[in-house]
Formats: C-alpha cells, sequence, structure tokens
C-alpha cells in the first residue's frame, strides 16, 4: 500500500507506507503528520499524508520530474485533479507494467479519435468513460505517437506496449531520482545479485555477511530486500533530561561519535563486535523494583571520550545512534555474556558433539581396516623415503569397495577414504629413480649454480658414456672365449598373486628373482629364492654370482666382463672382491673378471628387459600361490625359455666373513702412492 505525500518545500510524492512514520503515533490516514528518513546526511523529512493509495508499490518516486516513464504517467500535473475527483482509480485492477501495457493495447480506437480530436483531453476522463478506461486513456494521451516517424525511443516504447512483451531484469523500467528539499534521493532498491549456481550463491551471501559486519549497505539474498548501510550516524538524543539524569551525552561530538563509529565496523568480525558492546554496556540489578515493574536489570551505556579509553556515560539513544545497533543485538550480547564478563563462544556451524564421536568412529574403522593390509618396502628408495607401500595388486578402489562390504553400516565417502590413506603416508606401488640428481640439478639451475656443478657434471657424463661405450665394444667382439654378461635383482615378488579379498589382508611370502643375462647371446640364469631361504644381501648376490662364474669356467670362458648398478648394499662392496678374489684361486680356465658398475641413475642393463618380460607374464596370470608356480612362470615367460635355479641355503656362503679375514678394505693407498677411495671405482 502506498501514500501521496506533500513534503514541507511543497513537492509531493508516492512513498511505500512501510517507510513512513506517524508523527505521534498511530496508524497512517489522510491529513496525518508524517515523517520519512533519508538523504546523504541521514536525517528526517516531514510531511502530510494526502491519499492513501491501493494497490501494490513497487518503489517510491517523484512527482516534481517531467518523465515520461509508465510510472511516473501517475504523478502529472493533473494528479491533484483526478485523486480529487474520487471518479478514477489510480491504481485499481492494474497492478503492474505488463497489464497496463495490455490493457492499452486493447483500448477502443474509436475512444483515442474522440481524445485526440479535444483541446483539453483531460474533459474526456470525466465523460462516457469507466475508471478502468480512464486510466488507460491517461496514459494514451501523455505519450501520444509522432506522427513524422518513430524515433529509437518511440520504437522501444511500443515494444514495451507489446502484450506478448517479456519484462526482464535488464529492461525493466526503474523509477527516476526526485528532489526532497534540494536532495536527490536515489531509489530505495538496487537489482538484486542473480546467482547463476550454488558457487554464486555462496559468493554472494559471503560478500553480504562481510558487508554487514563492516555496516555497508546489501542486499538480503533470501528475502531480496535492501538493507541500509549502518556505518553512518542516526540523529543524536535531544532530550533535556540527559543532563539531570547524569548523562554527558553533550560531551561527545558528532566528530567523535563519527571516530566511534567507524571504529566499530572497522573491527569486521561479529566476536571482536560483541565483545566491544559487552565492554560498553553494564548491566546491573534494579535496588527498588516496583510490583507491577516487569524489568529487574538496567543498563548503563558508555562511550569512550578519547583516545585514553576514558569512558562517558550516555543515554540508550546517544549509544544506540552512535553505534547504530537494535536495542535487540544489545541485549543478545548481555545474555550471552556471564556475570565475570565472558562471553559465551559461538555455537553455530561446526559439529555436534554426537556427529564428532561418529566421525571419530569412522576414522578409526577406516585406519583399523587399511592397517590390515601388510606393508611392504620400497625396491629402490628403502633408505631416504617416508612412505610405506602396498600391493601393486591393490587400488584404493578396490580397498574401499571392501570396506563398502565390511562396514555397511557406517559407510564413508571414497574422498574420506583415499584421504585417510594419504595420511598414513601409503602408495601402491614402488617408486623408480628415473631421474639422475647431478643433471637435473645443472639442468634446472642457475648460471651460478651451473658453474659450480660443471666440473662434477662433465666427469658424471663421462662416466656414464665410458662404460657403455665398453659395453657396446664388447658386445661386438667377436672373442668366444671372452663372457660378457649383465646381473641384477629383480623388485620383491609376493605370494600368493590372487585378486582374492582374503588374501590382501594376509602376510604375504617375499620371493627374490636374482637374474645374469649374457649379453651376446641373450641366454638368462634367474636365481629363486624366498625369505625363508635367505635375505637379498651381498652374501646372497655374491654366492648366486660365484655360481654363474663357475658355470662360465667350466664353459671355457678365460675372461669375464661383467655390468651391474653401483648399489653399494648388493654389488659395489668388499664382500663381491671378496667372493672374485676367493673364486680365482680355484678357477681352471677362467683367468680374469672384470665388474663394470654404471653410473648412478644411468644404468643400462639387459637385466632389466628379462625382468620386464616375467612382469609382464605375471599380469597375464591371475593367480601365483606358491613359489614352484613362480619358477615355472620365470622359465615360460619367455619364447626362449630362462634358466632357472632354485636356490636353497646350501649354496649361499658368508662371504663377508671371508672379507674381513683377508682384509680387502685395508688398503689406503695404491702402487703409485695415491689415496684409495673405494665407493668411487668404476671397475
Amino acid at each position: 500500500m502506498d501514500t501521496l505525500v506533500k513534503w514541507q518545500d511543497g513537492s509531493e510524492n508516492i512513498v511505500a507506507r512501510k517507510e513512513l512514520r506517524v508523527i505521534g503515533g498511530g496508524r497512517i490516514a489522510e491529513g496525518r503528520r508524517v515523517m520519512m528518513w533519508w538523504g546523504p546526511d541521514a536525517r528526517w523529512w516531514k510531511g502530510t499524508a494526502i491519499k492513501i493509495l491501493t494497490g501494490k508499490a513497487t518503489t517510491s518516486f517523484s512527482s516534481s520530474e517531467s518523465d515520461d516513464d509508465i510510472p511516473l504517467i501517475l504523478l502529472k500535473e493533473n494528479i491533484n485533479q483526478s485523486i480529487n475527483a474520487d471518479d478514477i482509480s489510480l491504481i485499481d485492477d492494474v497492478t503492474d507494467t505488463s497489464m497496463l501495457a495490455e490493457a492499452v493495447d486493447v483500448l477502443n480506437s474509436s475512444l483515442l479519435d474522440k481524445i485526440e480530436a479535444q483541446d483539453n483531453p483531460e474533459q474526456v476522463l470525466t465523460g462516457a468513460l469507466t475508471k478502468d478506461e480512464q486510466l488507460k486513456l491517461t496514459q494514451a494521451i501523455v505519450n501520444p505517437t509522432s506522427e513524422s516517424g518513430t524515433s529509437s525511443e518511440q520504437e522501444s516504447e511500443q515494444d514495451f506496449l507489446d502484450p506478448d512483451y517479456e519484462l526482464s531484469s535488464d529492461s525493466a523500467p526503474e523509477p527516476e531520482n526526485f528532489v526532497v528539499e534540494g536532495e536527490t534521493r536515489q531509489p530505495l532498491r538496487e537489482m538484486q545479485v542473480q546467482g547463476t549456481g550454488s558457487t554464486n550463491k555462496k559468493k554472494h551471501a559471503s560478500e553480504v555477511k562481510k558487508a554487514r559486519l563492516n555496516g555497508e549497505s546489501f542486499v538480503s539474498p533470501n528475502s531480496g530486500r535492501h538493507v541500509d548501510a549502518r556505518n553512518m550516524l542516526k540523529p543524536r538524543c535531544t532530550s533535556r533530561l540527559c543532563g539531570s539524569r547524569g548523562f554527558a551525552c553533550e560531551l561527545i561530538s558528532d566528530e567523535r561519535r563519527v571516530e566511534i563509529n567507524k571504529a566499530y565496523y572497522s573491527l569486521g568480525h561479529l566476536k571482536d563486535q560483541r565483545h566491544w558492546i559487552s565492554r560498553h554496556v553494564n548491566s546491573k540489578e534494579i535496588r527498588m523494583k516496583l510490583e507491577s515493574g516487569r524489568k529487574s536489570k538496567k543498563n548503563d551505556y558508555y562511550l569512550p571520550f578519547d583516545d585514553n579509553n576514558d569512558r562517558v556515560r550516555v543515554c540508550r539513544i546517544t549509544f544506540l545512534n552512535t553505534v547504530n545497533v537494535a536495542e535487540r543485538q544489545v541485549r543478545t550480547v548481555l545474555s550471552k555474556t556471564d556475570s565475570n564478563g565472558v562471553m559465551e563462544p559461538e555455537r553455530r556451524g561446526g559439529r555436534p558433539a554426537k556427529s564428532k564421536d561418529l566421525d571419530m568412529q569412522k576414522q578409526n574403522l577406516v585406519i583399523t581396516h587399511i592397517n590390515r593390509f601388510p606393508k611392504m618396502e620400497s625396491h629402490y628408495c628403502r633408505s631416504n623415503t617416508n612412505f610405506q607401500y602396498l600391493s601393486s595388486e591393490l587400488g584404493a578402489s578396490k580397498m574401499y569397495e571392501m570396506y563398502s562390504k565390511e562396514h555397511p553400516s557406517i559407510p564413508v565417502s571414497f574422498r574420506y577414504y583415499w584421504a585417510c590413506l594419504q595420511k598414513l603416508k601409503l602408495k601402491f606401488s614402488s617408486p623408480k629413480k628415473d631421474l639422475c640428481g647431478i643433471c637435473e640439478g645443472y639442468r634446472q639451475g642457475t648460471d651460478q649454480d651451473k658453474d659450480n656443478l660443471l666440473s662434477e657434471y662433465e666427469n658424471h657424463i663421462k662416466e656414464k658414456t665410458t662404460v657403455r661405450v665398453i659395453k657396446d665394444q664388447l658386445k661386438k667382439e667377436d672373442n668366444n672365449r671372452r663372457l660378457v654378461a649383465s646381473f641384477d635383482l629383480q623388485q620383491v615378488i609376493y605370494l600368493p598373486r590372487s585378486n582374492r579379498c582374503e588374501i590382501f589382508y594376509k602376510r604375504r611370502l617375499s620371493c627374490y628373482n636374482f637374474s645374469v643375462c649374457d649379453i651376446k647371446s641373450m641366454d638368462a640364469n634367474c636365481y629363486v629364492w624366498n625369505e625363508t631361504i635367505a635375505g637379498r644381501g651381498s652374501n646372497e648376490i655374491s654366492s648366486f654370482l660365484a655360481a654363474y662364474l663357475n658355470s662360465a669356467d667350466k664353459m671355457g670362458y678365460e675372461k669375464a666382463s661383467l655390468f651391474c648398478d653401483g648399489c653399494g648394499g648388493q654389488n659395489k662392496n668388499s664382500i663381491v672382491g671378496g667372493m672374485l678374489l676367493n673364486l680365482m684361486q680355484s678357477t681352471k680356465c677362467l683367468q680374469e673378471v672384470t665388474i663394470h658398475y654404471f653410473e648412478t641413475n644411468h644404468r643400462q642393463s639387459e637385466g632389466d628387459a628379462v625382468h620386464s618380460v616375467i612382469e609382464r607374464a605375471m599380469r597375464k596370470v591371475n593367480e601365483i600361490f606358491i613359489p614352484t608356480e613362480l619358477s615355472l612362470l620365470i622359465k615360460m615367460a619367455s619364447s626362449k625359455p630362462y634358466t632357472v635355479i632354485d636356490a636353497s641355503s646350501k649354496d649361499i656362503f658368508d662371504y663377508k666373513k671371508y672379507s674381513q679375514d683377508i682384509g680387502m678394505l685395508r688398503p689406503r693407498i695404491s702402487l703409485e702412492g695415491n689415496a684409495i677411495c673405494w665407493p668411487n671405482f668404476t671397475d
């Protein structure tokens, strides 16, 4: 419902009823004195209610403007005459612009001709027309169509009068600003932010929350109502009783009030603002209470007088209008503050205690389920990684499916299950160090880093190239008396291998495969054993390598050139050297054995090709349960069958003790008098 108000400066405006306050209280009626809070300087505007209008109001607009927009037609110069005549209802059944446009479009053409022939078209309104027709004709008279042609503005108006024309948020006509005592009033409502999804809605809600805490104006995301800014002052108290009641409102200047208001809203957080209110409002019991009195407490309001935190007592109106908060907000703060001045914590949001207990139960169930799977260490990075590894046959999806079947009453999301895996630092495949630290450090480093690493990098590349050139030369050499081979230890193979869920919860048997490959003929000998027989240290490697060289000696080879990586725990150590020294004392044909070590992270071993063939064959087989089946699979993995030797504990010798007894590492100076650095040896 709208009200036509005549202001003190003589202008008239139609104002929404909710924006008006009756001076002296009571209901809004014709002839009552009313006032409205408005203006950049935030003050009250006073006037008299002339007419109560029926129907809906979209917003407030001015009668002093000479604009031809459709809502303003109701406030032309003939507005008072039309209202006082009581022969026309400004807004009867036509309550929006679309209905008004439809009414104009279907207007009787004969009546329009009669109106255009009159010198004073307004006289037709009191003639043979009904009230609804008078309203429609008034619209047609004020906005006549030009005979000389149509401009772009007139074409837009004709489109608007089309009954099939639909209004959008961009095309809806907005009322113009109007002037009240020289002040320009802006439209009351701003265009609402239209969200295109949950992300936009959340973003808009966050912006609204920030604007509210900062005291800025915003549009409510729920109701679409425009909320005025609060970081501006309301009128100060003008009561003459403040001084007699002990209030020092006059000591707080307007400049100081502005500083207090800005300081309050600059906090920008609800908790801090509530603490500020609790520090400046004291609640105390009423000593002398009347029997009919409802209040048991009274509040004392204070405002900071200067920067030294000196406070002065002020009245309730001055306090509320300075901070620009509602009294209800103050009551909320006092209700949340105990007798010691401590405010209770915010209880909105978060998880209730019952839900937290359920969350902890879910987490314990998931972690317990994950820990049931046996862990294994990395084959390549055992000494410098914090991760543990699960079987490569497993996967997060398979483990989650198994959990869901076991605990259907306490479900969790896959994302939650995956987060628990990451928290426990678990992975599903053993990492391989494919990148060289020296090479990457040189390539990715700065110019200064490259200068510092240049010498080391050049030696590194030189050694890498040298050992590869030697291998290629020996491979092409036509010498039946020289054995050229490479050896390597395959990744740990865990048995049994199967897709059955029960197997993944059990501790599986670790099986090992040490392969020696003849580079010329590509014949491979595979020494297979498991953890119940021995480990995978240097004693095992030395024992199987000695067995291979003994067989080469029996075949009549006089020289042997072996290639392998520089793993210190297995290949490049004094134990292997002691084994070779012991071997040469018992061979008949074999007179020379040389081991060439590939540069770190640059190995080029044919043993890797053998292991790749074996792993590919294992993936094709669904189930492997016992080591005997593994030996058979390795033998038949290639079209050219590999030689498989099932090792036993009798085949492994303690070459470590032998190398210590003979003092393999005691020499520290070479025959040329140079210091010996055993780890730097490449052959």
